[in-house]
């Protein structure tokens, strides 16, 4: 009866020690899922944050684009404009050089007419 008793009283042990490793157990592990559940949301919300930054880089990049586009739009057109005010400039260089031309052709000739102005004169007068 006694070996009975020590057995009963090993195994009443032996439970008590099982349930209170079970329990230490329970408690780590209620701990560790405790941990995890703030780990997962601190992630989580700094996920989130990252997301809001990348979208708003979207954005800001979308907005860059398009004021890139307006200001490419802006130098065609004065490229355009300042193309026709050359041909412009280049027109006008075109006639100065002609009438410069013509300045000097209208130069020799008055020159060539003061030149030979006193020999017709000298022959007018003789044929009087």
């Amino acid at each position: 009866l006694a070996a009975t008793r020590l057995e009963a009283d090993n195994s009443a042990d032996q439970a008590r020690r099982a349930e209170r490793q079970l329990a230490e157990a329970t408690e780590r592990s209620e701990a560790h899922t405790k941990e995890m559940k703030k780990l997962s949301f601190a992630h989580e919300r700094k996920l989130e944050e990252e997301r809001k930054k990348a979208e708003e880089g979207r954005n800001h990049c979308a907005g860059v684009k398009k004021r890139l586009k307006a200001v490419e739009a802006e130098v065609a057109e004065l490229l355009g404009k300042v193309r026709v005010k050359a041909q412009d400039v280049e027109l006008e260089r075109r006639r100065s050089r002609a009438l410069e031309e013509d300045i000097a052709t209208y130069k020799r000739k008055l020159a060539d007419a003061d030149h030979s102005l006193p020999l017709h004169t000298a022959e007018a007068v003789q044929e009087l």
